[in-house]
């Protein structure tokens, strides 16, 4: 569904609101407004009092307070878009002594193989004032456009003359396919003074004097153009006069309006014919026609936008292919990490595996010690017997055996395995009798060369009595267990 519209038209002392929205067989207006508008500090308390709908408003600008001019357009500047840039130029040499501040814009026209430049300019004062006043009212000021443009609507494709007759001024427009290309306004109110014709047939012959005027205007100013037709908006007696006095004055065709209006009950014939162009604006936006915007105008061709178009390129193709890279090394160092991460928990399994038999084969180890520790009594005991035979006057009395097996482990390398230590340590304890102290000694002495024991004497050494420890210390170690 189409968007509803404000067209605000200050003009002459009166402020005109349409309020509309376009559709599939038209423009339906849904409310239109008036009142007396004496200076631009009244304007924000009327638009409070009418109580407009909060939707975009558009200002309607009439040609009295506008500079409308045309410029020929090089074939290179129209296919470039550098004449905009000419005509704006161009606008402003003839607007700033006139208007002072003031706003314009310019829109491209082309007719065949010929183009040209139509560029408007308008006081800035005014549109600052409605948009101020806008504003009080929470409302947006969005366009600002030509009652000139809101005519040409109406007259269609190819060339037409549009006449819009208010009940103040009345527009003259020559249209090509919708858009003004010359416009004038002229007082509604005057007639040519002849006192055998009526006042509608003196308004009507004074409306086609100034048809005429403006088609020769046209021409002066180089419009190439022989409009057959004519439409003049409205639908009384004062449309049907003027399209019958320019019938009959101009030989142009009354033609119907391109656009219809759906009119809400209610509003009379003048307040339709004042408000069609008004109307018009809300289908031109609605059908994309180009037009002068005094709030949005047309922007110059921006020289360097291909410069920076391709360095944004090249800068998007850059960021993609580091992204990328970065994108494919972030991949890769995450399956890195998943691999990493899998390998740590298999490693962690494995440790744990390891000192699980770590354990097992230490208790193995250890108790294999202790079988392996340990040594044969029969070899020292059988060694004694042949040293006391050997030295005669000597006799055993006693003898007991003592072992101390010690187990001992210390830590390799690698912590595990290491080496195992096993220290054996059998004593002899030997008593007996002998005739003196020389078989004592003698015996002592053949302990000694066994080379096997360590002698220990207890007791004196003499007299018919000894006795010996003797100590036998084994120490073996077992490297590295496996």
């Amino acid at each position: 569904m189409a968007a509803t519209r404000c067209v605000i038209l200050l003009d002459q002392g009166e402020l005109r609101a349409l309020v509309g929205r376009d559709s599939s067989t038209g423009v339906r207006v849904v409310r239109c407004d008036s009142a007396a508008c004496g200076d631009d500090a009244s304007i924000a308390s009327i638009i409070e009092r009418l109580g407009l709908p909060r939707c975009p408003v558009v200002l309607a600008v009439p040609r009295s307070e506008t500079i409308l001019k045309r410029f020929d357009v090089p074939p290179e500047l129209a296919s470039t878009g550098e004449w905009l840039g000419m005509a704006t130029l161009q606008i402003e040499r003839h607007a700033t002594p006139r208007t002072g501040d003031s706003v314009h814009d310019a829109l491209l026209v082309r007719d065949g193989t010929h183009a040209h430049a139509i560029a408007g300019s308008t006081a800035s004062e005014r549109i600052e004032a409605v948009r101020e006043a806008c504003s009080r009212s929470r409302l947006r000021l969005v366009g600002a456009e030509m009652v000139a443009a809101g005519a040409a609507v109406f007259g269609g494709n190819g060339h037409a003359v549009v006449v819009a007759p208010g009940d103040r001024t009345t527009e003259i427009v020559l249209a090509i396919d919708g858009v003004p290309v010359f416009a004038r306004s002229i007082d509604s109110e005057i007639g040519i003074g002849d006192p055998e014709l009526s006042a509608l047939d003196r308004v009507s012959a004074r409306t086609a004097v100034e048809v005429k005027r403006t088609l020769m205007g046209a021409r002066a100013a180089g419009i190439d153009t022989e409009p057959s037709r004519i439409v003049v908006l409205g639908s009384d007696q004062l449309t049907e006069g003027i399209s019958s006095a320019c019938e009959l004055e101009l030989g142009l065709s009354p033609s119907e309006a391109s656009v219809a209006i759906d009119w809400p009950s209610g509003v009379s014939s003048v307040e339709r014919r004042a408000s069609a162009p008004l109307a018009g604006i809300i289908a031109r936006q609605a059908r994309g026609l180009d037009a002068i915007d005094f709030v949005s105008p047309h922007r110059p061709p921006d020289v360097g936008a291909k410069r920076r178009q391709l360095a944004l390129l090249a800068l998007l193709a850059l960021v993609a292919l580091v992204g990328g890279s970065i994108l494919a090394g972030s991949i890769h160092l995450s399956r890195l990490q998943a691999r990493l991460d899998r390998a740590e928990a298999s490693a962690t399994e494995s440790v744990a595996q390891l000192g699980q038999y770590y354990a097992r084969d230490a208790r193995l180890t250890h108790a294999e010690q202790w079988v392996r520790a340990g040594e044969s009594w029969v070899p020292p005991i059988r060694s004694v017997a042949q040293a006391v035979q050997s030295v005669p006057g000597t006799a055993l009395e006693e003898l007991r055996g003592d072992a101390r097996i010690g187990i001992t482990y210390a830590p390799g390398t690698n912590a595990y395995p290491g080496v195992w230590t096993r220290e054996t340590q059998t004593t002899l304890r030997v008593s007996g009798e002998a005739q003196d102290a020389t078989g004592t000694r003698a015996l002592r002495r053949s302990f000694l060369d066994e080379g096997e024991f360590h002698v220990l004497t207890q007791g004196p050494d003499a007299g018919d009595g000894y006795t010996f420890d003797l100590v036998k210390t084994l120490r073996e170690q077992d490297g590295e267990v496996p």
